[in-house]
């Protein structure tokens, strides 16, 4: 699968747009990659839902996808993963 931050944007010639390419190119490749990392956190969260019928992420999860338009990526991820340490201490806690 071909990056977004690869196919949109189109490599300039002079030193200072070069420059700003590969900055502007690399921070669309974090956000890539914080996007897919949110994703995977969040169907492993809710496959884990589904598995155990426990609903209690469920809030979490739900407000932090009403934001992702509005947060970057990385909000997002680390949300998602703090949903998941709070769940499993306290699913340890239960067992």
């Amino acid at each position: 699968m071909k990056s977004t931050a690869n196919s949109v944007l189109t490599r300039p010639t002079s030193d200072v747009a070069v420059s700003t390419y590969d900055a502007v190119r690399q921070v669309l490749l974090e956000v890539e990659s914080n996007e897919a990392k949110a994703i995977s956190l969040l169907v492993s969260l809710l496959d884990r839902v589904r598995e155990t019928s426990d609903t209690t992420p469920l809030k979490g999860v739900a407000e932090t996808i009403v934001q992702w338009q509005n947060v970057p990526p990385d909000a997002i991820v680390r949300s998602l993963e703090d949903i998941e340490k709070q769940w499993d201490s306290t699913r340890k806690g239960q067992g």
